[in-house]
């Protein structure tokens, strides 16, 4: 079963002690087994990030979440870029996805992004990675097959735009600061094993990537000749 994938919105909070900590999605009706992904990011100051997810669909699978740790630039101010997966039940419903942060009266901003991808088999791979140079690879251990999809973040501390990897397509960006900026990306088809995002600012930064699978067919029960045994359609 082929993927296919259908972008649910974002949502941020710009920099400052926020009233609320939690961003929370517009409602929407997601496929039966399909695969909840949020890319979603922080940056505090004087105050370790504490990213959640939580979710209020019907029969919704536990999140995994894949991510590099917060990162001090050395002034006391914190950033970490995390993306989250979760399946989806036989009848979910209605809903929305909820990232919490840490409680507390702490300057910070926040960016999510929500996506729905069906037809998955699994998250194959995850890879992170931080730095200080004006590129940053973002290298997975083994080639992502010709039918998966890969998504990307990158949180940069530079005040210009970040060249997504070669052969991605950018999705949401959002300045978290006046000098810190994340940009979320895609790569739908033939992801390369070796990318690198480019064009950042020589300070901090850091990315997290997942490769998730195609479905490829599923065991079933047939008879012929009064033999039972598995087979695909």
């Amino acid at each position: 079963m082929a993927l296919s994938r259908t972008n649910r919105g974002t949502k941020s909070l710009s920099l400052a002690v926020q009233a609320t900590d939690t961003l929370v999605s517009d409602s929407f009706s997601p496929a039966a087994g399909s695969l909840l992904v949020v890319l979603f990011d922080e940056y505090t100051r004087d105050a370790t990030p504490s990213l959640t997810m939580s979710s209020t669909f019907s029969g919704q699978g536990a999140w995994t979440t894949y991510s590099f740790t917060a990162t001090d630039d050395g002034f006391g101010n914190f950033f970490v870029g995390r993306i989250a997966v979760s399946v989806c039940g036989a009848s979910p419903g209605t809903g929305t996805v909820t990232c919490t942060r840490r409680a507390g009266s702490v300057s910070m901003s926040m960016f999510a992004e929500f996506i729905e991808v069906s037809g998955q088999n699994a998250v194959a791979q995850s890879k992170t990675n931080v730095g200080t140079g004006s590129t940053l690879a973002l290298n997975f251990d083994s080639a992502p097959a010709a039918s998966s999809m890969v998504f990307a973040s990158c949180i940069d501390g530079g005040s210009g735009a970040i060249d997504v990897p070669s052969g991605f397509t950018m999705l949401g960006a959002f300045a978290l600061d006046t000098s810190w900026r994340v940009e979320h990306a895609e790569d739908l088809a033939s992801a390369a094993q070796n990318n690198s995002w480019s064009n950042l600012g020589s300070f901090n930064n850091g990315a997290v990537g997942i490769e998730i699978s195609e479905q490829s067919g599923y065991p079933i029960t047939k008879r012929w000749g009064g033999v039972t045994g598995k087979g695909r359609w």
